[in-house]
């Protein structure tokens, strides 16, 4: 494991996990539950668990909307102190579960990302909900979510043969073009993202 290995992004796990949500998509399984060996030198539980607990739960979004998908996921220690990951998947209403649009590589990047937080030991901030400026560049800048986004994108890149830059701009464009950070601020983030340290991860 070497966290400054730019196509390390939990390899192992992240492809498990995204194999095993997208088989049972395809079987219009709805919701899922499970747990994956934790297979990296980083102590990841006050209580010595091995494993992460991870599910996904399929949800419903209007049919007018403008997305076909959307993915909202979270990570941390549950309420046994247990690491986890919940991810909740959106599709919209009347179609096929089996029938999804899911971009694979926009899925195994959540799960990397997600799984960086898992080694932190904390869900670092949630994810933006609102309008305001100031909040999403709190929230990209954190230093916990800056790690985690490198990670993600590191996946994203490595199923999509594109540059992580080029990755990442796609990702901050629509945030651009809503008017809701500038190009001088998703260059920042970016050069954040790029410079994440490691502080924040447990033992290492």
């Amino acid at each position: 494991m070497n966290l400054n290995d730019p196509n390390f992004f939990y390899n192992e796990m992240t492809t498990l996990i995204g194999d095993t949500i997208l088989k049972n998509l395809k079987g219009s399984v709805s919701f899922y539950e499970d747990t994956a060996q934790w297979v990296y030198p980083i102590n990841v539980s006050y209580d010595d668990f091995q494993t992460v607990r991870w599910s996904y739960t399929v949800n419903r979004i209007e049919k007018d909307s403008s997305s076909d998908w959307d993915i909202y996921a979270q990570a941390g220690l549950n309420s046994s102190c247990e690491p986890s990951i919940d991810i909740v998947i959106f599709i919209k209403k009347g179609s096929w579960v089996k029938n999804h649009r899911i971009a694979r590589d926009e899925l195994y990047s959540v799960i990397a990302h997600e799984l960086h937080h898992i080694s932190q030991r904390d869900t670092g901030l949630q994810k933006e909900e609102t309008n305001n400026r100031d909040d999403h560049l709190s929230y990209f800048l954190n230093t916990k979510e800056c790690e985690s986004f490198l990670i993600g994108f590191r996946a994203q890149a490595f199923y999509t043969d594109k540059r992580i830059e080029t990755c990442m701009m796609d990702y901050l464009k629509p945030r651009i073009d809503g008017n809701l950070i500038t190009i001088n601020d998703a260059e920042r983030v970016i050069n954040s993202w790029l410079s994440a340290d490691w502080r924040n991860v447990q033992n290492i």
